[in-house]
């Protein structure tokens, strides 16, 4: 068999990594519209909200600035279980460092939607509103994850169904959950930064 016809052609890859960039945006999109939606009561003009591509590239540069922030955060706790080696002690201090990531990443997370709604806010000035809240993070964290945790067993449970099953399992793990994040970080920011009450 001619090795050449397992690779995929150029024009393939192409296609694919054309389509994870339309779902990329989409994906933004809809986040950023969500964000304005809920915090600017920004209602859509058609059928589909208004594409601020300003507003996508902000959110964009914000995520990827995130996440290098968490990346450099986790760089020292790798060094020093990586000197400790395979051991309870390493995965205890793996375990609490990632929850003290998780905090901070949602205590930094509320520059997102002020980048959606063109309110830009620092990552010094997102620590600083978000001081005091970390046991309220903690308790949106775990019901959270509760709530994905129940959304993935229908996810599973779907999934066994043919052609419908795969477009709900589509729709759920494309839509709703990354919705429920969007939300959080929606509260997060009208709580904590706009100063609104919970209701």
């Amino acid at each position: 068999m001619d090795a050449d016809a397992t690779e995929p052609s150029g024009s393939v890859i192409l296609f694919f990594f054309g389509l994870a960039i339309i779902f990329i945006v989409t994906m933004f999109w809809i986040a950023v519209s969500w964000h304005r939606f809920i915090l600017l009561e920004e209602y859509p003009r058609g059928l589909f909200p208004t594409f601020r591509f300003d507003r996508i590239l902000a959110y964009l540069g914000r995520v990827l600035l995130i996440g290098l922030v968490m990346a450099l955060a986790f760089v020292p706790v790798s060094l020093v279980a990586a000197t400790v080696g395979a051991s309870v002690l390493s995965l205890v201090l793996v375990a609490v460092f990632s929850v003290f990531l998780f905090i901070c990443f949602y205590r930094l997370s509320i520059i997102l939607p002020a980048a959606a709604i063109g309110q830009p806010l620092t990552l010094g000035e997102a620590w600083a509103k978000t001081v005091g809240s970390s046991g309220a993070i903690v308790v949106i964290v775990i019901a959270a994850a509760v709530f994905q945790f129940l959304i993935q067993l229908v996810i599973s449970a779907l999934a066994i169904v043919p052609v419908l099953g795969a477009l709900l399992a589509l729709f759920f793990g494309a839509l709703v959950l990354p919705m429920i994040n969007v939300s959080i970080l929606t509260t997060l920011f009208g709580v904590f930064a706009e100063g609104r009450e919970l209701r």
